[in-house]
């Protein structure tokens, strides 16, 4: 079985002080987001920097060129997600961040 994202990146114990993001976008600046960055100055990519376990699902967490962490639900269709389910889709908005080479080379790596 190959590795996982939620195995590679850092589970975030203390995620309430981390604004949620409906919009998938950076709450402080709406500088980074996952709509318009290949469209203009609106948005640029963000980074992923961990996953973390709510009250009401899973989320992945990002951070903005501004410094500011934001998270939301990667799953479609439900927020309970079992960890293959989140992984799978947290894969897909990971490709699109700004570290996703760093993050491809650590699940590509044999140990």
């Amino acid at each position: 079985m190959g590795k996982r994202l939620i195995d590679i990146l850092p589970k975030i114990p203390q995620y309430e002080d981390i604004p949620y993001a409906g919009d998938l976008e950076c709450p402080e600046w709406g500088k980074t987001g996952f709509y318009d960055y290949n469209w203009g100055t609106k948005h640029e990519k963000p980074k992923v920097v961990g996953w973390c376990e709510t009250n009401i699902g899973k989320m992945a967490v990002f951070e903005c060129t501004c410094g500011q962490k934001y998270r939301f639900h990667c799953t479609i269709g439900t927020w309970i997600a079992d960890d293959n389910e989140f992984d799978h889709y947290l894969y897909y908005k990971a490709k699109e961040c700004t570290n996703w080479d760093e993050i491809k080379k650590q699940l590509d790596d044999e140990d």
